[in-house]
């Protein structure tokens, strides 16, 4: 299984066990000089630079350094005002580095972070079919506008509110819901529209 501490900010304790859902976590904390055992890839929000977001920046650093053998990877993506083709290209561009990483590292796992507009990439691109789902350690999402409240991902106290986009219809895949974390604050209303969580 994969855990989630928002209190701590400490993500995935099982990556360092064996023999996890049908080897996701097998030899995770070996990692050769060529292949990172696991890969943490960020998607920032709207406006955000290419250095990442301070939504999950610290996230980055406390599992890099709580586990052994990761590398990140910030995803490089427009985050400009425009929530459709630059989603969709996003999730093309992650789509890409997963399958070319795996081509040359096929033991190597993947962590998905996303803020905002991010979280939105994020859904689009676990929805892509080429993207190995066994492959896929944890995704943790803040501020999602897909966001919709009651779902199972929703583990961090997701029970009201309602992403202003999450009528479109894009879910997380059903079968990766016991390794997504959704998270948002108060201060995140925008992407909830009037229902938001206080």
């Amino acid at each position: 299984m994969v855990f989630f501490s928002f209190k701590k900010f400490i993500l995935l304790a099982s990556l360092a066990a064996t023999n996890v859902r049908d080897g996701i976590a097998e030899n995770v904390c070996r990692s050769t000089s060529k292949c990172p055992s696991y890969y943490m890839i960020g998607a920032r929000g709207t406006g955000e630079g290419p250095n990442g977001s301070l939504a999950y920046t610290t996230l980055y650093q406390k599992v890099l350094s709580a586990v052994p053998g990761g590398a990140k990877e910030e995803l490089d993506y427009s985050t400009i005002v425009e929530y459709s083709t630059t989603v969709k290209q996003g999730a093309q561009t992650e789509a890409r580095f997963i399958i070319e990483t795996l081509a040359k590292c096929p033991q190597t796992l993947f962590v998905l972070l996303g803020y905002s507009k991010g979280a939105m990439v994020q859904t689009q691109a676990l929805n892509m079919k080429e993207i190995p789902r066994n492959r896929i350690a944890a995704v943790v999402l803040f501020g999602n506008p897909y966001f919709r409240a009651g779902l199972p991902q929703n583990k961090c106290g997701g029970n009201t509110g309602m992403g202003n986009v999450s009528r479109s219809g894009v879910r997380m895949p059903s079968e990766l819901s016991d390794r997504v974390y959704q998270r948002w604050a108060a201060t995140l209303r925008y992407a909830f529209g009037p229902k938001s969580v206080a």
